[in-house]
């Protein structure tokens, strides 16, 4: 019940904001006891679901850059490989915690988003393969892709869908991934909470997007992944 209502709040905010159930629902479920392993299959495919749905009918405006795949893939997977595989002697939370400080601060400093943009204009290729070793690490390179698409990309809806575009990609290839190496597998429980979470979504953009103010949340939205960052961090 608990994890199913993790999964219904966070897809809600990833309707309204575009991200959230991977940036909120990793640290959620890691700090209520589930392991790396068992929270990425709880969030996974009802993050590719809602990613699936943002773009439906949008295939035109993705003009994400093969790049992106050719350098990004490759880390994700030796990324994720190298946790499960480790899972006893690494310590994921802290890791979590702190790529959420980081994610805070980027989101929470202008300038350090202004110095970032520039190197991904100088150095887009290293760029790529850092986001998806993080990525594959600890599941939070959406706040990385959110800076990389709105440096590439001028108009809001684009930079929207190729978030969802390659969060689509990230997703599927974690799960490909964990159906190989891990101990885990897709289950019933997780086909309920893509039921749920696409519940959430369609109810969120009929009736509740238009009363949201993106940009005047976008503040309390920087402040909690530094809130979470920093509980991941103690506990």
């Amino acid at each position: 019940m608990t994890v199913a209502i993790v999964i219904i709040i966070f897809s809600i905010v990833q309707s309204i904001f575009g991200v959230g159930l991977l940036l909120f629902g990793t640290p959620t479920l890691l700090l209520l006891g589930f392991s790396f392993e068992q929270s990425l299959w709880m969030l996974l495919p009802s993050s590719v679901a809602i990613s699936s749905y943002q773009i439906v009918g949008k295939h035109s405006l993705i003009k994400s850059k093969k790049e992106i795949y050719q350098y990004t893939l490759p880390l994700l997977i030796i990324g994720i490989v190298v946790v499960i595989s480790n899972s006893n002697v690494i310590d994921i939370e802290k890791i979590v915690g702190l790529f959420l400080l980081i994610i805070g601060g980027i989101r929470l400093f202008k300038k350090f988003r202004i110095l970032l943009k520039r190197f991904i204009r100088r150095r887009f290729k290293i760029y790529c393969v850092i986001m998806g070793a993080v990525h594959g690490i600890s599941n939070m390179g959406g706040g990385m892709l959110t800076v990389l698409m709105s440096s590439t990309h001028a108009r809001k809806e684009v930079i929207q869908v190729n978030i969802a575009y390659v969060y689509l990609l990230f997703g599927l290839t974690q799960i490909i991934v964990l159906s190989i190496i891990g101990d885990n597998h897709f289950s019933y429980y997780a086909l309920m909470l893509i039921t749920l979470s696409s519940l959430a979504y369609y109810l969120t953009t009929k009736y509740l997007m238009h009363f949201i103010d993106n940009a005047k949340y976008q503040l309390f939205i920087t402040y909690l992944v530094l809130a979470y960052g920093a509980m991941a961090l103690i506990y």
